[in-house]
Formats: structure tokens, C-alpha cells, sequence
């Protein structure tokens, strides 16, 4: 399984990481607990929008919330592992 390969980040006024955009072909992929050292928190709106290839992600405890269509389009995707701390879904 691959680590996460993430277009750009955003950090939240918190310090952690939110990411706006995967860009990468894994079928499998494993998103990293941190980035650069910082906790990632959220994965946002279209995240994954339209990755075709994806067939299995692992969230990370980390994160606490999922943005609307983070897989929109994944047409491929058919096992999701959540976070247990997740608090917001959409």
C-alpha cells in the first residue's frame, strides 16, 4: 500500500493539516497519520473526486472530519477504513 501523495496542504489555524487534493494512481493507499511533522485533521471537499484506481483507503485516527464528495466519482473504491475519532461525515 502507498502513503499518501497529496496536491498541496492546508494548514488549519490549529496546526494541523487539512488536504484539499490526492493526486496519485494507487489502488491501495494508506493516508499518513502527519505531514511534514504536522497532524493531518481533515480531508476536503473532492479530495479523491473521480480516482478510478482507488480501490481501498485507510483514514488515519487523526482525522475528524470529511468534507462533502471527498470520493465522489471513485468508482472502483470498495472498502473504506475510518477514523475511530471521526466527528463530521459531509
Amino acid at each position: 500500500m502507498a502513503q499518501s501523495n497529496c496536491k498541496g496542504k492546508i494548514f488549519n489555524e490549529n496546526g494541523k493539516i487539512s488536504i484539499p487534493k490526492y493526486k496519485g494512481n494507487e489502488e491501495s493507499l494508506i493516508i499518513p497519520k502527519e505531514i511534514d511533522g504536522k497532524e493531518v485533521e481533515c480531508l476536503k471537499t473532492s479530495a479523491f473526486e473521480n480516482d478510478t484506481k482507488l480501490v481501498t483507503v485507510t483514514i488515519p485516527d487523526s482525522v475528524t472530519t470529511l468534507y462533502p464528495g471527498v470520493f465522489l466519482g471513485c468508482t472502483s473504491l470498495v472498502s473504506v477504513k475510518l477514523s475511530e475519532n471521526l466527528k463530521v461525515i459531509g
